[in-house]
């Protein structure tokens, strides 16, 4: 488990908002990548 310092979680939004625009689906698992 990674554990997240509030700016990365930050960060970790935005990267998922910006791929949600394009792809939901790639947002969803490099969100489920980056939160193992």
């Amino acid at each position: 488990m990674i554990l997240w310092e509030k700016e990365a979680q930050q960060d970790r939004g935005k990267i998922f908002e910006y791929l949600y625009q394009f792809n939901p689906i790639v947002a969803d698992k490099t969100d489920d990548i980056l939160a193992t």
